[in-house]
């Protein structure tokens, strides 16, 4: 039987989230993934959620990777990108995201859910991963209607338990 405290319900909704971002950066083709389709460049979508992630679950100043490795990208949508970032290096961000993620959940229990994030203390932590999941569908949504409209198969829903 599937442990079903807070935290684990989040993880299992979170989870299918990410995964369904990592395959937007897989099915989107190259000719697509600089243009500019719905107001901005495909790679900039996935960028700023990721970028959104890194900020939200960052647990010290110091563990910010954007600003490390990426500071001169723009993640800001609307807003052009001096730098424009190719496939594997976000690619290479969302494989940090994603261990980032795994130690956010691990340092978390149901009782720190309800804790305050410290980057806004007027957020809980579980205010924090549902907006992230939010975040990410929102993206992954408009991704998949650009995909659509260029004749490409969007990315499946993950459903619960599913891989």
């Amino acid at each position: 039987m599937k442990n079903n405290s807070y935290l684990d319900v989040l993880k299992r909704q979170f989870y299918p989230s990410l995964s369904m971002m990592e395959r937007m950066i897989h099915y989107c083709p190259i000719e697509l993934w600089k243009k500019v389709k719905g107001g901005f460049p495909f790679w900039q979508q996935i960028f700023h959620a990721l970028e959104s992630m890194d900020y939200w679950f960052s647990l010290t100043n110091t563990d910010y990777i954007k600003s490390q490795s990426y500071d001169a990208v723009s993640s800001e949508l609307g807003e052009k990108s001096i730098i424009e970032l190719e496939k594997d290096e976000v690619k290479n961000y969302f494989i940090k995201i994603k261990i980032k993620s795994d130690h956010f959940f691990n340092n978390l229990d149901d009782i720190r859910l309800l804790s305050s994030n410290k980057k806004d203390t007027k957020r809980t932590q579980l205010d924090i991963i549902l907006g992230q999941i939010r975040h990410i569908q929102y993206h992954v949504g408009h991704c998949n209607c650009i995909l659509r409209e260029n004749g490409i198969k969007a990315v499946e829903w993950i459903g619960y338990g599913e891989k």
